[in-house]
């Protein structure tokens, strides 16, 4: 049987990462930051960034009806894209909460929606790795990264956000109306990635209020849109 493809065993995976990040914390806090986090952190971003543009090709190539493989994999990135938060923290910076909302919940999201209930799973999927393609190759090249990839960056991610809770809406409210299918996945990814919106605006100065009240817009939006479509 695949690892890590079980509720229990997620959890237990944010459990270790939590244990494992406290005691990278305090091991910083008293001795300073590991001198190989950085090397390693380069390392890591150049190999996320090959893994990501591989995954976008597969998706887009790959027709078959049921592709397991690739979805599993895809689900299997999120746990190594976790390792962030701890070669951030052996680098001897501080943690922010999005990043460690986004990395400890993306597991759950593929959980969700990339192993079983997996229907309309390619528009986010190949997104999401084309954006993880240009953040981590934007992250390993450093000050060397140019002016044009750092501004493409906020669209591909707003845009994969978007993408994920409208196809979510889409196949939520069809699987609702329908009753043949459980509708809870593409609720909970709609509530995750709402989250994800809401954060994506934390840098851009909106406040609480202001970045619930657009996200709120958004799903009016795509409410109505769907009505008009049906």
């Amino acid at each position: 049987m695949a690892v890590l493809t079980t509720l229990p065993e997620v959890l237990t995976f944010s459990l270790l990462l939590l244990l494992v990040w406290t005691a990278v914390d305090v091991y910083v806090t008293r001795y300073g930051l590991i001198p190989a986090a950085r090397p390693l952190t380069r390392v890591h971003n150049w190999f996320y960034a090959a893994v990501s543009l591989v995954m976008l090709l597969q998706i887009l190539h790959d027709d078959a009806k049921d592709s397991f493989t690739i979805r599993y994999i895809f689900h299997l990135s999120k746990f190594y894209e976790s390792l962030d938060i701890l070669l951030v923290c052996a680098s001897g910076s501080q943690i922010g909460r999005p990043l460690a909302f986004h990395h400890f919940t993306t597991p759950y999201l593929t959980y969700m929606r990339y192993l079983s209930h997996h229907g309309g799973w390619r528009p986010f999927a190949a997104l999401n790795n084309l954006h993880h393609f240009l953040v981590y190759t934007f992250f390993a090249r450093g000050i060397k990264a140019s002016a044009i990839l750092r501004s493409v960056l906020p669209c591909t991610g707003i845009l994969q956000l978007i993408v994920s809770v409208w196809v979510d809406m889409m196949y939520g409210l069809d699987k609702y109306n329908g009753g043949s299918e459980p509708w809870w996945p593409n609720l909970g990814a709609v509530i995750l990635v709402g989250g994800y919106f809401v954060l994506f605006f934390q840098g851009f100065g909106f406040r609480v209020g202001q970045k619930l009240f657009l996200f709120g817009g958004v799903l009016g939006v795509f409410l109505i849109l769907r009505a008009l479509i049906v």
